[in-house]
């Protein structure tokens, strides 16, 4: 999950062309603030990311974040998170936790001298056989995706240890955290920040707390077409209709009118929209974007 929702950056001549056929007006030399989704996914920027497994955040260029999010649409950490989608993958896509049992049967079917035609559609057979049988034994269900065990299991162990489901959610880890962050030259110290850096940052934590609210009291329904679409959220999080939150009174437009934090980060000013729209709308008031 991308928690950074907007980042600044220099126009040159070459981001000019990319970012005025995105819809924005800028010039070069301009400090652009632009939605995360419409960096070039070769950015080297760096964004906050949480993961979608275990619920750690950090700071990750924005070219590794999507590549990491290619297989299976969410992001998943280092290590043990890493592994656990490593092998649903594997399972979604092949039916067996490791590829090697691909290559296995790839090197069983040369050697029957099959042409091409008459091997693929036997490992073909092989892999959906494979998967059949180890999937819906193990698990029950034919999307190892769906299988919660592995994150209940994890939340458990975290809520038993530390108090919180997500260690996230602890403060001394959080400021642990930070600290880390800034030894390693991978978050910018709040001393070096610009004045709408550190406001936008205490906006963007208001509004990470009130997240599960704002969901679980949505009808469902985008704010500003009103088109159902709380279907969408099954879909990848970079797709121009999946549900994304808006400021109703946005964060720049806060910042240069002398809005407190506060309201720009209560729940009062936040809605949900699809991407496409949130993008469009971009440093907008509500009341800008309807007229």
């Amino acid at each position: 999950m991308v928690l950074t929702e907007k980042v600044l950056i220099k126009v040159n001549n070459r981001a000019m062309k990319y970012y005025r056929n995105k819809g924005y007006i800028c010039n070069v030399g301009d400090i652009l603030e632009i939605k995360v989704e419409d960096l070039t996914k070769g950015s080297l920027y760096k964004i906050g990311v949480k993961c979608d497994l275990c619920g750690k955040e950090k700071l990750l260029r924005y070219d590794v974040y999507c590549k990491n999010i290619h297989n299976d649409g969410y992001y998943a950490c280092r290590g043990k998170c890493g592994h656990i989608k490593a092998i649903a993958t594997n399972l979604n896509k092949y039916g067996v936790k490791n590829c090697s049992y691909i290559k296995e049967n790839i090197e069983k079917a040369n050697k029957t001298k099959l042409n091409k035609q008459e091997s693929d559609p036997l490992l073909s057979s092989i892999i959906k056989e494979k998967r059949k049988n180890t999937v819906l034994k193990r698990y029950g269900s034919e999307n190892p995706i769906q299988v919660v065990e592995f994150f209940e299991k994890m939340k458990a162990t975290t809520l038993k240890n530390h108090g919180v489901e997500y260690i996230a959610q602890n403060p001394n880890f959080v400021k642990k955290a930070k600290q880390t962050k800034i030894k390693n030259g991978n978050q910018m110290p709040d001393e070096l920040k610009t004045p709408f850096e550190l406001y936008r940052a205490k906006v963007d934590n208001l509004t990470h707390n009130l997240k599960n609210i704002l969901y679980e009291n949505w009808d469902g329904y985008d704010y500003y077409d009103n088109e159902y679409i709380k279907n969408n959220l099954q879909l990848k999080y970079t797709n121009k209709l999946y549900p994304t939150i808006d400021h109703k009174i946005s964060v720049y437009y806060g910042f240069n009118n002398n809005i407190s934090i506060e309201e720009i980060g209560s729940l009062s000013n936040l809605c949900i929209t699809k991407r496409s729209i949130n993008c469009i709308k971009h440093s907008k008031t509500e009341k800008e974007f309807k007229n």
